[in-house]
């Protein structure tokens, strides 16, 4: 993983206005299969040569990290010669949520919500629906 800490404050250019996670778990998530080699399903993308000043992060067999999706990151080329495996969750503290806290949205221009896919660990309940419709509200 590379993370570029200097757009954690620093907009970068971008066409995220063109995704929408609603529309995107409905029509291009079931898509997945057809997309192993060549990916054509529109997604956002840089506009904009990134300043390489990045701070690359080799994770250890069974290792996390931990980061907040805002913040500029990018997978690298595995050049190890060793099959590389990775799972990704995305995790939120209710009581953030419900603050609006985390890491600034500088850049981001998408529209849709995740906030009903979380679940909590000890019972898979959904989060409380006041705070799903303070999400949701933005984007209708």
């Amino acid at each position: 993983m590379a993370f570029h800490p200097i757009y954690f404050s620093r907009p970068a250019e971008n066409t995220s206005e063109i995704y929408n996670y609603e529309t995107w778990n409905r029509q291009s998530r079931v898509e997945a299969a057809k997309h192993v080699h060549t990916d054509t399903r529109p997604q956002p993308k840089l506009q904009q040569e990134i300043e390489q000043q990045d701070i690359r992060i080799i994770c250890p067999a069974g290792g996390l990290i931990l980061f907040s999706g805002s913040h500029l990151h990018e997978t690298v080329p595995n050049t190890s010669g060793i099959a590389r495996y990775s799972i990704d969750f995305r995790t939120v503290h209710a009581d953030d949520v419900l603050a609006g806290a985390g890491a600034q949205n500088i850049d981001s221009r998408c529209t849709g919500t995740t906030i009903r896919d979380y679940r909590r660990c000890t019972d898979v309940s959904l989060l409380p629906d006041e705070i799903i419709a303070q999400y949701e509200k933005y984007d209708r």
